[in-house]
């Protein structure tokens, strides 16, 4: 399994840094598209084993359409582009009711978990589009997602070798104490450094040490969040695209519920 990880994170890597580094908005954002519409997909399959209603072709298709609506919305549109896209998926989802209500007594249970997804996956992707159209954006993209990883692999290693302490045993009974300060240590200190790489600003690299506390705190509950869905639906992995870790939304969980944190940070403070 290691290294089926390490073989993947290899072959993808490299892309993913070409791209970001392209420092193209619109090729960032139509990249983004994809990655939603994937996370999507895993994520509809997931609710569909908890879910009472009907998670019909229907509100697939509006799901995938408003996630890709959204990232090019975003594009075009700054933050106007995010409330269009919400605005769209409401209207949409009221001719998905109009059309399967007589159908599907809980149909509103399967519009609220797809509001939901739609919040939780394209929305919060979206941001990262926000933060890539700042100046030395595609930096502060490339700066989150190797705090991510670090916070990522600082758990995993910290927990495989110190951890005893359950964090939450009835989510993900490997997470422990030892792991999660493992991780925070990681990305505090990847993000020290990197920060210092990209803007040679000694002064912000210590502003980012709590930023990256908040990033990789933020991270890890993403990642227990999406655990407890998982476990919901009894399921291990939300898919296979990527070897060794599962789905797309097993990989971005984390950086999820990181996004919003470097969002606000980036607007307010760095």
């Amino acid at each position: 399994m290691l290294l089926k990880r390490i073989i993947t994170a290899v072959v993808v890597l490299p892309g993913i840094i070409f791209l970001i580094l392209k420092n193209n908005t619109l090729g960032f954002s139509i990249a983004i598209a994809v990655v939603s519409v994937i996370a999507l997909y895993e994520y509809l399959e997931i609710i569909a084993l908890t879910c009472s209603g009907i998670i019909s072709k229907k509100l697939k298709g509006t799901s995938y359409l408003v996630g890709i609506a959204m990232a090019i919305g975003v594009w075009y549109g700054s933050m106007s582009g995010i409330l269009i896209s919400l605005g769209l998926n409401i209207f949409l989802l009221g001719f998905v009711v109009l059309i399967d209500f007589s159908k599907d007594d809980y149909i509103f249970d399967s519009i609220s978990k797809q509001i939901f997804g739609i919040v939780y996956i394209p929305f919060l992707l979206s941001l990262l589009i926000l933060i890539y159209a700042f100046d030395n954006g595609y930096l502060w993209v490339l700066w989150l997602l190797f705090v991510t990883f670090a916070n990522d692999t600082g758990s995993y290693y910290a927990g495989t070798n110190f951890g005893k302490r359950h964090l939450a045993p009835n989510i993900s009974p490997k997470k422990t104490y030892m792991g999660s300060i493992g991780g925070v240590v990681s990305s505090v200190l990847v993000g020290f450094l990197l920060c210092y790489l990209f803007f040679h600003n000694l002064e912000k690299a210590f502003m980012v040490i709590p930023c990256s506390v908040l990033i990789a705190v933020a991270g890890q509950v993403g990642d227990l969040f999406a655990s407890a869905l998982k476990r919901a639906a009894g399921v291990k992995d939300s898919g296979i695209i990527l070897p060794g870790h599962g789905g797309m939304l097993d990989r971005i969980d984390g950086l999820l519920f990181s996004i919003p944190v470097l969002y606000v940070l980036r607007v307010f403070i760095l």
